[in-house]
């Protein structure tokens, strides 16, 4: 069952990672150069996406993202409950 948990996990954080490549994308798309080099760093480009998405226009990569981390937040926690079970 951990397998699983984690297997889910992984592809919900690759879906995040997505999320969060396109989002600097968009930064730089956008002329914003040094908030571009800023969310180089995954929790300022997940903060500065949010701050900034109705002027990038991409709400729905952020509620992708947003959704993804809460998700993946709760796999985890799940997953390591679980572990000392699996010993």
């Amino acid at each position: 069952m951990i397998y699983v948990l984690m297997g889910l996990s992984l592809i919900v954080a690759l879906a995040s990672l997505g999320c969060w490549i396109y989002t600097v994308v968009v930064a730089f798309q956008n002329e914003d150069t040094i908030i571009g080099v800023v969310c180089l760093c995954p929790l300022i480009g997940f903060i500065m996406g949010f701050v900034k998405m109705k002027e990038w226009g991409h709400e729905k990569v952020m509620a992708v993202w947003g959704v993804c981390f809460a998700i993946n937040l709760v796999l985890q926690v799940v997953a390591g409950a679980l572990a000392p079970a699996a010993l």
